[in-house]
């Protein structure tokens, strides 16, 4: 089995529960989530925030299974300083290894463009100050397709060449455009999740670029647990090469978050 790191992983933990990922009433535990990584291979999910979600329950959940997740914060353009003061507390002088935005989702006061003005201090702290940046850019959840846009990203991508960017979603159905982006931007890291599975239109750019040594080391693999997890994991190994299955399943990330290569 080939170990795995998860970039796009919600556990049935704290503020998950009750929201649009995980019912109140579910009856999946943590005990069920940490074997059914175990059976799968999943060393480290990684966890992302979301707007309305409870960012103390970030300290909770890494002091509560150490070693087993990563959590992104959550960072809202909107809350103006707030923005920066919560980075400060959870990621610089707190327990999260980055932050999340979701500027072009539903989940915000206002969706944004991803080179909006008001995101710019953001990038400008994270790159600063070295600190990891996700983006959900592509996938179903967007308040229009205007949202994804290629070019807007591969202006930050431009404009903060030190900040290491890593796109959720794959900026799907933009697949090329994201290879094209990756290519010339090697701060860009790629994170196709479900839109590598092979029913997915468009699936196939996603597996190309990762099987190719020109930008194989800047694709991540996701899940988006609780979608079924061996389902995206069997087609991630199914459709990699050998050098691609560990490169992408587990080096890459550990690389970005810093964890041993062979942990």
């Amino acid at each position: 089995m080939i170990k795995a790191i998860d970039w796009r992983f919600r556990p049935p933990f704290g503020s998950f529960i009750g929201g649009a990922v995980w019912p109140e009433d579910t009856t999946v535990t943590m005990q069920d989530c940490l074997r059914e990584m175990d059976e799968t291979g999943i060393a480290v999910g990684v966890v992302p925030f979301r707007k309305g979600m409870d960012n103390e329950d970030i300290g909770r959940l890494v002091r509560a299974y150490p070693g087993r997740f990563e959590v992104l914060c959550h960072i809202d353009p909107w809350d103006g300083p707030k923005a920066l003061e919560d980075i400060e507390r959870y990621v610089v002088r707190g327990p999260a290894c980055g932050i999340i935005l979701e500027p072009g989702q539903i989940h915000i006061q206002k969706p944004m463009k991803a080179d909006d003005g008001l995101l710019y201090p953001i990038y400008e702290k994270c790159q600063r100050e070295r600190i990891l940046v996700t983006i959900t850019f592509g996938g179903m959840m967007c308040a229009g397709l205007e949202y994804y846009a290629p070019e807007n990203l591969d202006r930050v991508a431009r404009d903060f060449p030190e900040m290491k960017l890593v796109v959720s979603h794959g900026g799907w159905p933009h697949a090329l455009e994201l290879v094209h982006i990756a290519w010339a931007h090697p701060n860009v890291y790629i994170s196709p999740d479900c839109y590598l599975i092979e029913d997915v239109p468009g699936s196939e750019i996603y597996v190309k670029a990762a099987n190719s040594p020109r930008i194989q080391q800047q694709i991540l693999f996701g899940s988006v647990y609780p979608a079924p997890l061996k389902l995206a994991y069997d087609s991630y190994v199914r459709q990699l090469n050998p050098q691609a299955q560990r490169r992408v399943l587990y080096e890459n990330a550990a690389r970005l978050l810093g964890l041993p290569l062979n942990g």
